[in-house]
């Protein structure tokens, strides 16, 4: 299976989390810190390997929530993650990321606002996936927007059927998508969109 594979170990009596996460915060960056006893070598080969991760009790599964930055040695140091909705994960630590081939990559969150930043729904890696087929339902599994060789383009315009008002726009709120990859198997998650 080509692909990257995440790896992490449950580090959170060593790991401390230097967020303040509250509910209703949105979106924000973890900061999780480590030192000499959080083990990193034995997570990782690079520091730039290293993720956040979070876990999602509505998917069951750990989502890579990205590094955005990293400070420090394996002896000690910080990792940031890309711009999250807290509220979609119940516990979050650091993972690595195992090379075994192409790495797909799908953030939680993207905030089109016009701004310049996270303004369309980038999914890192799926251009090495030709073919590929992305659909975007709502909370009411409606089909909001398909595309086939996906160009990092969603941008909450629906190219579905139905939107609350009869626009284009998708409202603020929690989305799923299904990735179809031909070269490996599909993913599927949530992502949120805010304003």
């Amino acid at each position: 299976m080509k692909g990257k594979i995440l790896l992490f170990l449950f580090l959170f009596i060593t790991i401390g989390i230097n967020a303040q996460v509250k509910v209703g915060d949105s979106p924000v960056q973890l900061t999780l810190a480590w030192d000499f006893f959080s083990d990193i070598p034995r997570l990782a080969d690079e520091l730039s390997s290293l993720r956040v991760v979070g876990f999602s009790s509505a998917l069951q599964q750990w989502l890579n929530l990205g590094n955005i930055n990293i400070i420090g040695d394996f002896a000690s140091g910080e990792i940031i993650s890309q711009l999250i909705d807290p509220q979609l994960f119940d516990a979050f630590t650091i993972g690595s990321i195992l090379e075994t081939g192409n790495e797909i990559f799908v953030p939680t969150i993207i905030t089109p606002n016009g701004d310049g930043l996270n303004n369309t729904l980038v999914i890192e890696g799926v251009e090495t996936s030709p073919g590929n087929v992305l659909t975007i339902y709502n909370r009411w599994g409606v089909e909001v927007f398909t595309m086939t060789n996906y160009e990092n383009s969603f941008d909450r315009s629906s190219n579905g059927k139905i939107t609350i008002d009869g626009g284009n726009d998708l409202p603020v709120g929690t989305y799923y998508y299904v990735l179809q990859l031909n070269d490996s198997e599909d993913q599927a998650g949530a992502f949120h969109i805010n304003r």
